[in-house]
C-alpha cells in the first residue's frame, strides 16, 4: 500500500532522498575524524562543523526521520575528539576571545544534536 501525505517527505519513497544526504554528512564527519594524515582542524572547520550544523537544522525539521538514524552514531565521541583537535591544533592561544567563542559554538552545536538524539522517543 502506498503512503501519501501533504508534506514533501510524506510520500512512500520521498524520505530516501533526505536519508541519502544524512548518510553522506555522517560519512564525511567520520572520514574527517578518522584520517589523521590530513589537516584535521581544516577538515573540521570546513566539513565537520558545517555538516553538524546541517544535521542539527534538519533534525529540528524532520526529527522522526533523522534522529532514529543518529542514535547509531557516536556523537559524544565525535565531540570529544574534535574539541581535542581544535584545542591542540588551533594557532591562537585558547585565552584568545575569538578562540574561546569559536570553541563554545563548536561545543554547543554538538550538544544540540546530542540532546535531540537523547530526548527523542
Amino acid at each position: 500500500m502506498s503512503r501519501y501525505g501533504e508534506g514533501n517527505f510524506d510520500r512512500e519513497l520521498a524520505p530516501d532522498t533526505l536519508l541519502v544526504i544524512i548518510r553522506q554528512l555522517l560519512q564525511q564527519i567520520q572520514e574527517c575524524l578518522d584520517n589523521e594524515d590530513q589537516d584535521q582542524l581544516f577538515c573540521g572547520e570546513t566539513q565537520i562543523m558545517p555538516s553538524m550544523d546541517i544535521l542539527v537544522t534538519l533534525s529540528k525539521a524532520y526529527p522522526h526521520l533523522i534522529l532514529p538514524i543518529l542514535r547509531d552514531f557516536p556523537i559524544v565521541d565525535w565531540k570529544e575528539k574534535y574539541l581535542g583537535i581544535f584545542d591542540q591544533e588551533s594557532d591562537l592561544p585558547m585565552d584568545n576571545e575569538f578562540q574561546m567563542e569559536r570553541r563554545r559554538v563548536i561545543q554547543e552545536t554538538f550538544s544540540q544534536l546530542e540532546n535531540m538524539v537523547e530526548s527523542f522517543e
